[in-house]
């Protein structure tokens, strides 16, 4: 009689396993049947594309996922807004002015001394900073003065660049480039 008792909890607890496994397999197979689109519908689909070949074969190789209609334009968006009485419209975008232009123009500047910098590439930072100067003349975070004392040491390394380095990384301590200043001059990466 004991043995039977103890056969029916481990009978119990196989099934609950086994239920539970059942259960966890079902949560990855899929509820509804995947319908694949035809060939012929994905070439319609991208038929007006202006892709060459290549893209063309590897966007048919997988059908295209099914997103949610595009919001409305922000335009129209704002204009029902004003309708609803909700007051002035804020989503409208705002247009690129030529102040946009010209900050657009100094961070692709400066991402290109940062690259020249990266290559080790003295002449080329030089070029920049001289353009940068013609450009922006202001420079308010003083970073073509970091940019001159690491031309410096890459240039002519030696004592005077060293304590010209000291002294901007001294004294220009929020300047984004004093980490660059460090490494290329003040501990002597500049040759790489």
């Amino acid at each position: 009689m004991k043995r039977g008792r103890r056969a029916l909890p481990v009978a119990r607890t196989a099934a609950l396993f086994a239920t539970a496994a059942l259960a966890s397999l079902m949560c990855f197979l899929p509820s509804e049947p995947v319908e694949l689109e035809s060939e012929a519908e994905i070439s319609r689909e991208f038929a007006d594309d202006p892709v060459p070949a290549e893209q063309v074969a590897l966007r048919t190789a997988a059908p295209p996922k099914r997103v949610s209609p595009p919001p409305e334009p922000a335009a129209r968006a704002a204009k029902t807004r004003e309708a609803e009485g909700h007051g002035e419209a804020l989503d409208v975008p705002h247009p690129i002015t030529a102040e946009h232009r010209v900050i657009q123009r100094e961070l692709r500047l400066i991402a290109a001394l940062i690259d020249a910098l990266d290559l080790r590439d003295a002449s080329s930072l030089r070029r920049l900073i001289a353009l940068h100067k013609l450009e922006y003349p202001q420079d308010e975070n003083a970073l073509r003065a970091g940019y001159e004392r690491i031309a410096d040491c890459l240039e002519t390394p030696g004592e005077h660049s060293r304590q010209a380095a000291q002294d901007y990384y001294a004294t220009e301590r929020a300047s984004t480039l004093r980490r660059y200043v460090r490494r290329v001059c003040l501990e002597g990466d500049g040759a790489r």
